[in-house]
């Protein structure tokens, strides 16, 4: 009975699902790329709709003073060349997938700045908390000390103003990060182990080694959305061989007939007529209309180009200021806060004045390092604005 029991528990646990590490897996499942075979298909079907003409049968009866007959008329599909709507095909499927790529691009470089602020969190929690033990030791020595009337009530007071104080900045810190943990679930799974995450997801700086002329070629060859643009304008270009070759000389219908004259020799008469479009008139006017959204579309390329160009230049400068800003801090910061950390080691603590007194350098060397903590988040955020520009971390 107890195997029996222990193997119903075991069961359950065996099929659990593990915690997975590989943001971009999780960010590709969660992303439209699932329907992307569906979604390409249903857009080439709208293109080949586009581009042919239904054919279609009619049945023209004819009654005359003479004579009945009967007619069928066959319409030919309006159909492009083959290898031009084969290429027009093949567009739109990497329309498709440069847009999916896109959306997925987009989910990641927010999924990069969650894990920017959860890991300040996480850093800034551990902070706190070994702090709040230390309050806690202070105010179990201060509760003795006033029970043996060593120390008055008004010290331990103070010392437990400090303590809400900290608890209060505590409970701020586990809200904050419970929202961020909470928002990364939704976007990436439950199954998404978030503290490996956090590890792997630290933006590199060597972007910044770069000049703003490479990256912004960096960005032109990588960025989805810029090649979207040059795959629609070879689409429009496509689609006028395409509307060329309808405008030409071509097929409209054929119609064979049959007449009997039920008056006079009652003769059967047998017939065939055809219809022919001629390349005369005023043109296909779908061409007129490819040309300008070709040039709207051209001149939006370039007014894009110029646009990530600026966003480079003014991205990389902030990311740059914000990394170097963490670094005079931390070289400033740094033989200070070791230095008080000696001082506070060799106080004395046994009295009550001095522990809220070091209680208080405790604090103010917490509150460094949190701002060390928040800096060093900022720069991260330049880093991944800059990233999410240039198409490539």
């Amino acid at each position: 009975m107890r195997w029996a029991t222990f193997m119903l528990l075991a069961i359950p646990l065996a099929g659990a699902a593990q915690p997975r590490t590989n943001l971009q897996d999780l960010v590709r499942e969660r992303s439209s790329r699932p329907l992307l075979e569906k979604s390409t298909a249903a857009g080439q079907a709208e293109s080949r709709a586009g581009n042919t003409t239904p054919s279609s049968t009619e049945l023209r009866p004819k009654l005359t003073d003479k004579t009945a007959g009967l007619a069928l008329r066959f319409y030919f599909p309006q159909v492009g060349n083959k290898k031009d709507l084969a290429a027009q095909l093949a567009l739109v499927a990497e329309s498709r997938r440069l847009q999916v790529s896109q959306e997925e691009w987009g989910a990641l470089m927010h999924a990069y700045r969650l894990f920017a602020s959860y890991r300040m969190y996480r850093q800034e929690g551990i902070l706190l908390e070994k702090e709040l033990e230390t309050l806690r030791n202070a105010l179990r020595q201060a509760d003795r000390g006033v029970e043996q009337n060593h120390y008055p009530r008004l010290e331990r007071a103070r010392l437990s103003g400090l303590y809400l104080d900290l608890l209060g900045q505590a409970e701020k810190n586990r809200r904050d990060r419970n929202a961020v943990q909470c928002e990364l679930r939704l976007l990436l799974g439950e199954q998404a182990d978030l503290d490996a995450l956090a590890d792997k997801t630290i933006p590199p700086e060597g972007q910044l080694d770069s000049t703003a002329e490479r990256l912004l070629q960096k960005a032109l060859r990588n960025r989805a959305d810029y090649r979207r643009l040059q795959v629609q304008s070879q689409s429009l270009d496509t689609a006028e061989a395409l509307a060329r070759k309808r405008e030409g000389f071509r097929l409209k219908y054929i119609q064979p007939e049959y007449n009997v004259e039920y008056s006079g020799d009652h003769r059967d008469l047998w017939g065939l007529s055809a219809a022919f479009v001629l390349p005369w008139g005023h043109g296909n006017p779908d061409i007129e209309a490819y040309q300008r959204q070709r040039d709207l579309l051209e001149s939006e390329t370039a007014l894009r180009q110029m646009r990530i160009a600026e966003r480079i230049r003014v991205l990389r400068e902030n990311a740059q200021a914000l990394a170097d800003q963490v670094g005079i801090q931390t070289s400033e910061t740094a033989p200070v806060l070791r230095q008080l950390e000696q001082d506070i080691d060799a106080m004395d603590s046994g009295h009550l004045e001095q522990i809220r007194d070091i209680a208080l350098l405790r604090k103010r060397i917490l509150d460094t390092r949190i701002q060390q903590l928040r800096a060093v988040r900022e720069k991260e955020l330049g880093l991944i604005a800059l990233a999410e520009e240039t198409g490539e971390l």
